[in-house]
């Protein structure tokens, strides 16, 4: 990934929150390239820069609120 300030570190942190569920979840509701790939779909990005560890705190933002409008809580079920 990329240094990152204190601000940063935390939205990384909140965006894995959000996100990694989709693919680690047991059962998944996705693979990870899947959940990847429809990540970088919502957010209007190549697949191959779609990591969380190169995001800014403002990318973050948008990642958490596409994952719960997209996939809200209690979906999985």
């Amino acid at each position: 990934g990329t240094l990152a300030d204190k601000e940063t570190r935390g939205w990384r942190q909140r965006a894995h929150a959000a996100f990694d569920p989709l693919w680690k979840s047991k059962p998944p509701l996705m693979t990870r390239k899947a959940a990847y790939t429809r990540l970088a779909e919502l957010l209007g990005i190549p697949t191959a820069e779609c990591h969380i560890s190169h995001f800014t705190a403002e990318r973050c933002r948008e990642v958490v609120r596409l994952i719960n409008l997209h996939f809200p809580r209690g979906s999985q079920s």
